[in-house]
């Protein structure tokens, strides 16, 4: 059993013209009655599952000035406007980690709202290309299997990845992914 945080909830969408800044919310439910959500447009957000040698993956502490301080994330971030995914998640590992990735398969998004903005977060398999792990933004880092995921924290939104990753792992399908 995951500990899952008592905030935010799944998102429902209406989807407009096929492009991520052509999702919106959609109406929902507050106290009983339908109301107009309004968030204009959701946060595209990157996450990497870097994958070593044993099928570890290794997870990032939030720090106590981030939103849900304390709390275990896939780490990435935020993808700029005009910038690809993949690039994203290559700068924003090498500012937060120090480190440089190959990239491989791209898991399936989750689109998560924490009440106050929404995200879609966007999850690649990776492997670390080169330089050695320095956590700037993070309280730490660790290696971990899906067993010992379950004693941690998890950020809201990353609790789905983790569940595509310990599918991925128990099946031992971590190493096609590249």
């Amino acid at each position: 059993m995951y500990t899952i945080p008592r905030q935010g909830k799944p998102l429902h969408l209406e989807h407009r013209n096929g492009k991520r800044d052509g999702f919106q919310l959609a109406n929902r439910e507050q106290n009983g009655r339908m109301v107009k959500d309004n968030r204009n447009h959701i946060v595209p957000v990157v996450c990497a599952l870097i994958i070593d040698s044993r099928a570890q993956v290794l997870v990032a502490k939030r720090g106590e000035n981030q939103k849900n301080p304390g709390m275990w994330e896939f780490p990435g971030g935020k993808v700029d406007q005009d910038e690809s995914e993949e690039n994203a998640l290559k700068r924003e590992l090498e500012e937060e980690l120090g480190i440089r990735v190959k990239t491989g398969s791209r898991l399936d998004s989750v689109l998560y709202d924490y009440q106050e903005f929404a995200i879609e977060l966007i999850p690649f398999v990776c492997r670390i290309a080169g330089g050695e792990i320095v956590p700037c933004e993070h309280q730490e880092v660790r290696w971990i299997t899906p067993p010992q995921a379950v004693s941690l924290l998890w950020a809201p939104a990353d609790i789905p990845v983790l569940k595509q990753y310990a599918e991925l792992f128990k099946k031992k399908q971590l190493r096609q992914l590249f």
